[in-house]
Order: C-alpha cells, then sequence, then structure tokens
C-alpha cells in the first residue's frame, strides 16, 4: 500500500506541475493512473475502507443520538444501518479482497502493514514532540537541516537503545 501512495502522490505531483486548472490536472493524473491497474486496486482497496470507517463512525454517532432526537426516516436510518453491521465481510477491503474471503495469512500480513504504520506514526510523534522542544512554547522557529537531521538520528537512536 505505502507503494501505490507514493506512486500516487508522484502522479499527482507530476499532473500538478503540467497543469494549472486542477480538474485538468485531476484528468491527467487519473489517465495515468489507468496504466497501473494494481496501483488503483491498493488504492481503490484503501479509499472504499477510509470511507466505510467514516461512515460507520457517522452511523454509530447517530445511534447514540437517535434516542434524543426522534426523526422522519428513522426507519431507513435503522435499516441502514443493520444492513452495514451485516455485511462487514462483503464491504470491508483488505488489500484487494473482501474480509469475508481472506485467509489467515492475508490478515496476518495486513496486521504487520497497520502495524508498520502505526510505528511510522509513532517515529512522526516522537519527531513532533522533540521538535517542539527545541522551537520553543509560542515561538515560531524554522531550524537548520542539520538541527532537524540531529532530531531525526536521535530517534532512531533512543528507538534502537529501547529494542
Amino acid at each position: 500500500m505505502e507503494q501505490a501512495q507514493t506512486t500516487l502522490y508522484r502522479v499527482a505531483a507530476r499532473a500538478a506541475r503540467a497543469h494549472r486548472e486542477p480538474q485538468v490536472a485531476i484528468a491527467a493524473a487519473v489517465d495515468e493512473l489507468d496504466a497501473m491497474p494494481s496501483v488503483r486496486r491498493a488504492l481503490l482497496g484503501r479509499a472504499v475502507r477510509d470511507a466505510m470507517t467514516l461512515h460507520v463512525g457517522r452511523a454509530r454517532h447517530w445511534e447514540r443520538w437517535k434516542g434524543k432526537f426522534r426523526m422522519r426516516g428513522l426507519d431507513a436510518i435503522e435499516a441502514a444501518d443493520a444492513a452495514l453491521r451485516s455485511s462487514i465481510l462483503d464491504w470491508w477491503i483488505v488489500r484487494d479482497k473482501c474480509l469475508g474471503d481472506c485467509t489467515a495469512a492475508d490478515l496476518r500480513d495486513e496486521a504487520a502493514v497497520e502495524s508498520g504504520l502505526a510505528a511510522g506514526h509513532g517515529a512522526n510523534a516522537r519527531f513532533y514532540t522533540s521538535l517542539a522542544v527545541k522551537v520553543g512554547r509560542g515561538k515560531v522557529r524554522r531550524l537548520g537541516a542539520d538541527a532537524v537531521a540531529q532530531l531525526w538520528q536521535d530517534i532512531a537512536d533512543r528507538k534502537e537503545s529501547a529494542a
């Protein structure tokens, strides 16, 4: 997935540089991605998961509030919520498969990917925290490349010593 996202960013950057109008740049980027079916599949799986994460969150939010507000169409919302809950195996996408079609190996592989992403987010959080200390409270300060590189190295050293 990371490779697909990197490819997506490169394609988007090329299109943005080549075309002034956003809609023209988007069309050019989509055309370029059409020639890369494996990248499109990887991105589609992630997009579906992200969309469902958003909508399930909204449905859960509605569940918390529907008892306080009785509105027209509540039966339709309850039916949609029940459909979402019952079909998770059919709409939750893991890479290019529905969750219900995944093997244990598929799920372990995806768990490893997610763990890697979490580790990356943790490294970013440590970097931001270290950077905030260097910048100082209530200030704006642009650090030099050497200082930023040293922060990254310090974080890497701390991670190695903790392991």
